[in-house]
């Protein structure tokens, strides 16, 4: 709908909350654009499948941290009302859950408290393999460590990638 109104053009932002939630995306938009963004979470979790919420609250998943299937749309706050009604207009839930603000990082109030956004080492742990690896990283790791060794593992995978396609190739 936004499309098809031409509003792309009109907004900043509109990217798909996948693996690593919001709670990724966020701080990837706000390093990217070079600003801070504050999220308001009793405003994203009204927006939450009511079934969906449960069935994650029950097993312990942080919904801020997976895929919940939605859009997020930054945009001017002159334009905000406009992106809600094209919205609306397909029977879609939408409210303005955060703002722009100049600095950097994310920010999320909760119970009217602002608390760092940050992603967790890895996406919230909705299965049970990744119940035991975990999505945090504990007190005697270290987390820039890990993340280079995440790295290191997918360029050998890219690596690895590339000698079996030059052997498919002869």
């Amino acid at each position: 709908a936004l499309i098809e109104e031409d509003m792309v053009r009109r907004v900043h932002v509109m990217t798909d909350v996948t693996n690593g939630g919001i709670r990724g995306d966020a701080n990837e938009i706000a390093k990217v654009a070079a600003v801070k963004l504050v999220f308001y979470e009793d405003r994203i979790r009204i927006l939450v499948n009511e079934k969906v919420l449960g069935m994650l609250e029950r097993h312990g998943i942080d919904y801020l941290g997976v895929s919940l299937d939605a859009l997020l749309v930054i945009c001017p706050e002159a334009i905000a009302e406009d992106v809600k009604k094209v919205v609306r207009s397909k029977g879609v839930r939408i409210e303005v859950v955060g703002r722009v603000e100049s600095g950097r990082g994310a920010e999320i109030v909760v119970d009217g408290e602002k608390k760092e956004f940050v992603p967790k080492f890895r996406e919230s742990a909705y299965t049970p393999v990744k119940k035991v690896v975990g999505e945090s990283v504990s007190a005697g790791d270290n987390f820039e460590e890990m993340k280079r060794k995440v790295d290191k593992a997918v360029e050998e995978a890219i690596c690895k990638r590339d000698r079996v396609k030059e052997m498919l190739e002869i």
